[in-house]
């Protein structure tokens, strides 16, 4: 049973690796197509920097948002939310409120698009919570005991 568990985390582990390789190569490939389109067009490098950053910065969030849903075939298998924080979720879920709102007041596609994608991931997150509940505590599981030499036993 413990070599299945180790195999397990050497598998979410090498998946992990190869999500973060993908990601840095997608970044590559974002700066390198906005240096040709600025090398080739008579665009602007300022705005097409500016472009190629709002991009990155909501594909970027839009990861952030959706990595606890990594673990949501393995919630929806075992009907148990552990792997998810439940703070991290309500956190996200306040601050893609806010930057929405504010992405919405400036006019700003970028914090707009990627915030609302927050809000969708965050609220299915949200939704494993109340149909599964929050998960308990390591310290409720355990039973305290106090025997007649504990220190100020009762």
């Amino acid at each position: 049973m413990r070599y299945n568990r180790e195999s397990k985390r050497k598998k979410r582990t090498y998946r992990m690796i190869r999500y973060l390789a993908i990601s840095v190569v997608l970044v590559l490939l974002l700066c390198a197509s906005d240096l040709l389109i600025a090398a080739f067009t008579e665009e602007d490098v300022s705005t097409s920097s500016v472009n190629s950053l709002g991009i990155l910065g909501t594909c970027v969030n839009m990861f952030m948002f959706s990595s606890p849903l990594a673990e949501f075939r393995e919630v929806l298998r075992s009907r148990s939310t552990k792997g998810i924080s439940p703070i991290f979720t309500c956190a996200s879920f306040l601050c893609a409120i806010l930057w929405f709102s504010l992405g919405v007041e400036m006019g700003d596609p970028y914090i707009v698009v990627s915030n609302a994608v927050g809000l969708l991931m965050s609220s299915m997150q949200l939704l494993l919570f109340a149909r599964f509940g929050c998960p308990k505590n390591e310290i409720d599981k355990k039973v305290i005991t106090v025997s007649p030499h504990t220190p100020f036993a009762a």
